[in-house]
């Protein structure tokens, strides 16, 4: 018992910590210190408490900092972690205005994903274990009992639960997946120049800051993304930023 009241001690006491630390951010912020807060906020966004708006508020800074191509990043970061945030989807798309971007982005997520999402990695996580438990009582009474066909009603119980289970440590992996995955960039360079192979041979050809790119693989010392056209084309990994 005191183990377990010291480690939800240590929890509150780490995300009283980290609220701390988001309240600092957003002081900053509202005395126009945008740097410093901007990095403060990345800095939290890798709490999943703070995420969605740390990298929110993260693009709001870098918006006023006029690092448009960072911003529409870090939105993007906003709108993985929480697919139905509109504000991200709407200052995505007066950042991209501003940058004078007409083409169509990739979407981020999937209807799937989305749906994913909506219940939270947490709650599937939750989900997984309370049925794991429920599993083992139905499968621990049947071996008690000796005689599986007496328990029918149980029996049912306990094989929809193994179902429902493996449902929702699959969706618990692919919620993981989908959060850790990094499949799409932004280009943060205002003209980030695009290459022929890769030994540095560059074409004529850039990209704007802002164009969203769909990873392809790497090279030796550079990466190959496929554009919105379908085309694909060579760039160098510092010019961009995976989402």
């Amino acid at each position: 018992m005191k183990l377990v009241l010291a480690f939800l001690f240590l929890l509150t006491g780490i995300y009283s910590f980290a609220q701390n630390e988001f309240e600092e951010a957003v002081a900053l912020s509202n005395r126009k210190e945008y740097d410093k807060a901007a990095t403060l906020f990345l800095e939290l966004a890798d709490q999943s408490a703070h995420s969605t708006s740390a990298y929110f508020n993260a693009g709001s800074c870098f918006h006023h900092l006029n690092q448009n191509g960072m911003a529409i990043w870090a939105y993007c970061k906003a709108l993985k972690t929480n697919p139905f945030d509109q504000e991200s989807s709407t200052n995505i798309n007066a950042c991209r205005k501003s940058l004078g971007l007409t083409d169509i982005p990739f979407p981020i997520s999937t209807r799937f994903e989305r749906a994913l999402l909506g219940v939270g990695l947490s709650s599937w996580t939750y989900l997984s274990v309370i049925l794991a438990l429920a599993f083992g009582l139905c499968l621990l009474f049947l071996l008690r009992k000796n005689d599986f066909s007496r328990h029918p009603m149980l029996r049912v119980l306990g094989f929809s639960t193994l179902i429902l289970l493996c449902f929702s440590i699959f969706s618990a992996y692919s919620t993981q997946d989908y959060l850790h995955k990094q499949p799409f960039g932004i280009v943060l360079e205002k003209s980030a120049p695009v290459f022929v192979n890769d030994l540095g041979e560059r074409s004529t050809l850039s990209l704007p800051e802002g164009t969203m790119v769909k990873f392809e693989g790497h090279t030796k010392t550079f990466t190959t993304v496929k554009l919105q056209n379908g085309k694909s084309v060579i760039l160098r990994e510092s010019d961009l930023r995976w989402i």
